[in-house]
């Protein structure tokens, strides 16, 4: 089968970096999500007690949603196959997250269906200097 070899290698890293105690896992199978084990996560964030309930950061949920803050003001609309391109994350996923940031008041959804996109919300978008 073409590409396992480099499926491999990734599982196999991903599996070792897990036994030396760099990353955990959360959740099964191809929902499965690694984060930065506590020990490493404040040295990355520059904080040094500062880390969530279980201490850990999650390297997904948190750089996707700060890439995607970054990035909509500057292109001024993003629709949901292009925040899949961004992220890699799934339709459902970025539905969900996208109403976590509407939710924030940090974005708008402008239209529907195929022709939906989001935009930053009023008064978080572009500054005119």
């Amino acid at each position: 089968m073409a590409g396992t070899g480099g499926e491999e290698e990734a599982a196999a890293t991903l599996v070792s970096l897990r036994e030396r105690g760099f990353l955990v896992p959360q959740g099964r199978g191809r929902g499965r999500k690694y984060g930065l084990a506590r020990r490493y996560s404040g040295r990355c964030s520059g904080l040094v007690d500062r880390t969530s309930v279980d201490g850990d950061i999650w390297l997904d949920e948190e750089s996707v949603r700060l890439r995607l803050l970054a990035v909509l003001p500057e292109r001024g609309r993003l629709t949901n196959a292009e925040i899949r391109r961004l992220s890699g994350y799934s339709r459902t996923q970025v539905l969900k997250l996208m109403r976590s940031l509407r939710r924030e008041g940090l974005v708008e959804v402008r239209g529907r269906g195929r022709g939906a996109h989001y935009v930053p919300a009023s008064g978080h978008g572009r500054r005119l200097e």
